[in-house]
């Protein structure tokens, strides 16, 4: 039985895809199905897919114009079996260990409210050697007067926790069918070309304000990290707040979501996550630039002065958004 739909954008994507469908196929979990979506590649991807068809039949394999990974996603749905209960938009350069289905969907078998979950994850390199833990994705709760460390047992993943790039990247996260139905889903201004990440802070930030997200602190996932790569570029981030924060507004905009659940995401972008960032480049000018420290003072507590709507909310506010 098909309780599970995964969904592989594949754009020349010949030189790894063999070890991403392989670590799919080679799962304990067997009750899936795989939509390998063709976005246009101009190398041999679409023969090595097609050839695990002759394989396996819950591969299926199809194809489209080159539109980005977000159209081939999209595309990949129409695709999908009326049985499946899950989906999975998973990368066809990346890696998963054969656990990674199993105690993911046991964590929605656990607790009905999960409208999505996703695991710690390592990076690997062009051949498949790991090197090491991400260096993104600190994960920050806002406090009425400050902001603490989540700490990596703490298995669910706030609302504005996401908006803080935690480690939840699309990738890794498998969506309950029925959760991802009722949000606006994947946004198809993303995913081709360079500036074009944080998709997914929109969709699981909708999400997250109707479902439970899970944090499973075990590394199932093998993120690739290669030149080739449209996030393999350090401007990136920036471009993507600026994205983020504006169809953000588009969602307040259209009442998909309220006026409250906007300003608070806004002020905590602008605030206080940027106090974290500068709070951690100043240890290292207390001891190399005092000068610059000095700035870095100034900067915090006028960004503090900045988050006082933050301050003078409800305890209540507050809480309801780090639940």
């Amino acid at each position: 039985m098909t309780r599970l739909s995964i969904i592989l954008s594949c754009f020349d994507s010949a030189r790894f895809l063999e070890e991403s469908i392989n670590s799919i196929i080679n799962s304990n979990f067997a009750g899936w199905e795989l939509i390998i979506v063709n976005d246009g590649s101009t190398d041999n991807t679409l023969e090595i897919a097609n050839k695990y068809t002759e394989k396996d039949t819950r591969i299926k394999v199809v194809s489209k114009n080159n539109g980005g990974y977000v159209s081939a996603r999209l595309y990949g749905l129409k695709f999908i079996s009326d049985k499946s209960e899950y989906l999975h938009f998973m990368d066809s350069d990346d890696i998963l260990d054969p656990n990674f289905y199993t105690k993911i969907i046991e964590c929605f078998r656990n607790n009905p409210k999960i409208g999505a979950a996703y695991c710690n994850h390592k990076l690997i390199n062009h051949v498949g050697e790991l090197i090491g833990e991400p260096a993104y994705g600190k994960r920050i709760r806002s406090t009425r007067f400050w902001y603490q460390r989540i700490p990596e047992d703490c298995v669910y993943t706030s609302f504005l926790d996401i908006f803080c790039w935690t480690k939840m990247i699309e990738p890794m996260v498998v969506i309950k069918k029925d959760a991802y139905s009722q949000s606006s889903g994947w946004d198809f201004r993303f995913g081709r070309g360079k500036g074009n990440i944080g998709d997914g802070i929109l969709l699981f930030g909708e999400i997250a304000l109707k479902n439970k997200i899970y944090f499973l602190n075990e590394t199932l996932y093998f993120y690739r990290k290669h030149e080739n790569q449209s996030t393999s570029d350090e401007n990136l981030n920036q471009e993507a707040v600026i994205k983020v924060q504006k169809l953000w507004l588009e969602k307040c905009d259209k009442g998909i979501i309220s006026k409250n659940d906007y300003h608070k995401v806004l002020l905590f972008f602008q605030t206080r996550l940027q106090i974290s960032k500068i709070i951690d480049a100043m240890r290292h000018n207390l001891r190399y630039n005092p000068r610059m420290a000095v700035h870095s003072i100034i900067k915090i507590v006028s960004l503090y002065l900045k988050s006082y709507p933050i301050i003078i909310s409800s305890r209540k506010d507050i809480e309801i958004l780090n639940s």
